[in-house]
């Protein structure tokens, strides 16, 4: 019986995640042009400087360019790269990585820059972030992510950043690709709008 009875749980589980993805993919097909505008949220503008700016891994090109604009400006004192292992070649120096290499050629300095590539998510980078900040005595944070990312990771740092003191900020890169109007015409941004409806479902029903 209790072999039938987890089986049963499992195929319950199955339809309602099928369902569910149906009906957030249909959420997605109602809301047609309008489906950029409700992942990515309004555009965000730093409010005021950080104790450390994070540019979460993926995205490299238009992520790492705003990223090193607000380290450039001031806007935060060092800069963590997600998605980048600590791995050091004979001289102490990171092993070459686009993103990185990036930061450097647009004059960010090497000693403000942290790595880490232990997160493969963003429910994993946003527990990172929220470890780094605890261990370092540091309370604000400066996230930069591409906008139609928006809608997830906001809901991801309400529910790992909630209940603590930690101020954080998320900040859209302005990739090319991008136009939250007319995302269906770009196979880029058409694509990341697809996987980030069923990335939200797959999100509720495991973190929520």
């Amino acid at each position: 019986m209790g072999v039938v009875s987890r089986s049963r749980e499992v195929v319950g589980f199955k339809c309602i995640g099928w369902l569910g993805l149906l009906l957030l993919l249909t959420l997605g097909l109602a809301l047609g042009s309008k489906a950029g505008d409700f992942l990515a949220l309004e555009p965000n503008a730093p409010r005021h400087g950080a104790d450390l700016l994070v540019v979460l891994g993926g995205g490299w090109n238009a992520r790492t360019a705003a990223g090193g604009a607000l380290m450039l400006d001031g806007w935060a004192p060092r800069v963590l790269l997600t998605g980048i292992p600590k791995t050091r070649n004979n001289n102490g120096e990171p092993l070459d990585h686009p993103r990185y290499s990036d930061l450097l050629a647009l004059g960010v300095s090497k000693e403000l820059i942290l790595l880490d590539g232990s997160a493969r998510n963003t429910w994993a980078e946003a527990h990172l972030i929220r470890d780094v900040l605890d261990e370092n005595g540091w309370r604000s944070v400066l996230i930069v992510s591409d906008p139609p990312h928006f809608r997830r990771l906001q809901w991801v740092c309400r529910r790992v950043f909630g209940g603590s003191n930690i101020d954080y900020q998320l900040i859209a890169s302005r990739p090319n690709w991008w136009n939250p109007d007319l995302w269906w015409k770009n196979k880029t941004s058409a694509s990341f709008v697809f996987k980030e409806f069923v990335k939200l479902l797959y999100y509720y029903v495991k973190y929520a």
